[in-house]
């Protein structure tokens, strides 16, 4: 309560940008040495129709700097639908990001468990393939470390963040990485703007 949350909420964009631009340039390496090419979101609700709706939307928008990264979405509980997108995708240059406030939520991690098996029987059960191949998105920091996504590897949303709200927090990462950050940017400059007409602007002429 009073809480300003400016900084903090600063902070994670700054730490979104580092980790899109070192995707972007080749530069995040999986556990063999390879540069990531495709990044899988692993959520559900809010945590997945948000950033799939905007990447889709936007999808013209793709800046050069990211044309040699692929985003894909998972997030039905049944299996096949991760089962199907494993298939096409190849577990040295795959980077899964995983979406959840709470880190409980059963179909999220039911699904990144699926994704760590399907690592390590191509990789080996070693420390890498978690470093390498994991970003997690939580309000829960200690239960990211427990699964065994390295801090680093690690962005914070809060409580407070909405599930309908969620695509403007970190959960956008997806997003960012299809847009590049700048484009991410303008997306939250855009979202400010709407804000403040509906705020402001008289009933005649409000867009709301």
């Amino acid at each position: 309560a009073g809480e300003d949350v400016t900084a903090a909420v600063h902070a994670q964009l700054e730490r979104m940008s580092e980790i899109v631009d070192k995707l972007h340039a080749g530069q995040w390496r999986g556990a063999s040495g390879e540069a990531i090419s495709d990044v899988v979101n692993i959520g559900v609700g809010g945590s997945d129709l948000g950033p799939l709706m905007v990447t889709e939307a936007l999808a013209d928008w793709q800046p050069a700097a990211a044309d040699r990264l692929r985003v894909h979405f998972a997030s039905t509980m049944d299996g096949s639908q991760l089962s199907h997108l494993l298939r096409t995708l190849n577990p040295h240059s795959t980077l899964f990001v995983i979406s959840s406030k709470s880190f409980t939520t059963v179909d999220t991690l039911s699904n990144a468990e699926t994704a760590r098996h399907w690592l390590q029987r191509s990789l080996g059960n070693r420390p890498e393939v978690l470093s390498c191949h994991f970003c997690g998105v939580s309000s829960a920091a200690e239960k990211m470390t427990e699964w065994g996504i390295a801090p680093a590897n690690q962005l914070q949303i809060w409580d407070w963040v909405g599930g309908r709200y969620s695509l403007w927090s970190a959960i956008g990462l997806p997003i960012a990485l299809l847009v590049g950050m700048r484009g991410f940017r303008d997306l939250l400059a855009g979202a400010h703007a709407i804000d403040e007409h509906f705020r402001q602007a008289p009933w005649g002429g409000n867009i709301p």
